[in-house]
């Protein structure tokens, strides 16, 4: 009977347990190792790009938010301050209650609407007292500062009045006509200057021409206190021979 060697069988066991004795410092089912590869391999992890994205661009991103910063605190003091400029301008022209304190007002006040509708008011009293060159002179302030069409027209045809109150119907006829002729003017104003042409014929004698702008009112606008007054003028004028 034959013995095999007992090293043989020796060195076969301790080849079989080299195989299967694990790696010292790594169980089974570790993926700790493979990650710090991979993220070896990729780069800087998302943490420490941001770490150093910051440690780059600190100075930049300071800059740009203390920038932003101020222009928001610039822009909230220009409208507390723009508020408050408003007040004080409404509570000046609310005091301004002599014809010396609005002309102050008014003029010191150029460019604001408010200045405008001051001169307006100005450009109505000195009509209304018979002071027609001043009267034009407001009227003529009050068109160029006035940004409301309503009251521009307003103030137009105060000029034109005025100056034919003044004596001057060659300089203030033509206002007149250029209101009653333009179309994108409210039908209320190109009724009033229609209205002071055909008193001005009617004063002339031309009644043919005092007839024919009464008729373009009543086409414009038939009812309304230029319709009724144009109505009024027509009584007056003497009946035409056919």
């Amino acid at each position: 009977m034959h013995r095999r060697p007992i090293g043989g069988h020796q060195t076969q066991y301790h080849n079989l347990m080299a195989e299967k004795r694990p790696v010292r410092g790594k169980t089974e089912g570790d993926d700790r190792n493979l990650v710090d590869t991979e993220v070896g391999e990729g780069g800087l992890d998302f943490e420490s790009w941001v770490i150093n994205f910051w440690h780059t661009n600190r100075k930049t991103i300071l800059t740009s938010i203390m920038l932003a910063l101020v222009i928001v605190v610039g822009l909230q003091l220009y409208r507390i301050i723009s508020a408050q400029r408003e007040a004080s301008t409404q509570r000046a022209y609310t005091e301004a209650t002599t014809d010396e304190t609005l002309k102050v007002f008014a003029d010191s006040h150029r460019g604001h609407p408010l200045s405008g509708a001051a001169f307006l008011t100005l450009a109505d009293e000195a009509y209304g007292r018979g002071d027609y060159n001043e009267a034009t002179g407001y009227y003529e302030e009050a068109e160029s500062a006035i940004d409301i069409p309503a009251l521009t027209y307003r103030a137009r045809i105060g000029q034109g009045v005025s100056q034919i109150q003044f004596g001057l119907p060659s300089k203030g006829e033509p206002i007149l006509t250029d209101l009653a002729d333009n179309e994108e003017a409210p039908a209320a104003v190109r009724s009033e200057a229609l209205f002071h042409l055909a008193s001005l014929a009617v004063e002339a004698g031309d009644i043919e021409q005092a007839t024919a702008n009464l008729d373009r009112i009543e086409e414009i606008a038939p009812v309304g206190i230029w319709a009724s007054r144009a109505s009024s003028l027509r009584n007056t004028l003497p009946v035409q021979a056919e």
